[in-house]
């Protein structure tokens, strides 16, 4: 499997992890879409994550260009849904941050990891 596969694949799990919780609001009449959506969102945040690490580059720029795509992603999610005038989704700006940092800390890990054609 690819680098860039894993990177994806770590991407759609975190936005899932991220959204599944939506299945408990009663509120809420199209959760599955919400959940589809948080998957692609986290496997673009990943991908986009990725085309700024390098195998060099360093575990503090991982975590900040993580949690900075993560928040202007979570931000851009925050602002669709009416920003500070509805408050309906507060919470995805510092989940989106916290998802983007991880996702810059796993991203590095998958950049780093040794080719499985040069171990051969």
């Amino acid at each position: 499997m690819g680098k860039r596969v894993r990177i994806v694949i770590a991407g759609a799990v975190a936005g899932f992890l991220e959204t599944f919780t939506i299945w408990w609001v009663p509120e809420e009449p199209y959760p599955n879409f919400i959940i589809a959506a948080g998957v692609l969102n986290g496997a673009l945040v990943a991908l986009l994550i990725a085309s700024f690490i390098t195998r060099t580059t360093g575990i503090g720029k991982s975590l900040g260009v993580g949690a900075l795509i993560g928040l202007l992603m979570a931000t851009v999610i925050f602002l669709a849904k009416g920003g500070w005038v509805s408050m309906d989704a507060p919470f995805v700006v510092p989940f989106g941050t916290l998802s983007g940092l991880l996702l810059g800390a796993i991203v590095r890990w998958i950049v780093r990891m040794p080719d499985a054609e040069r171990t051969r």
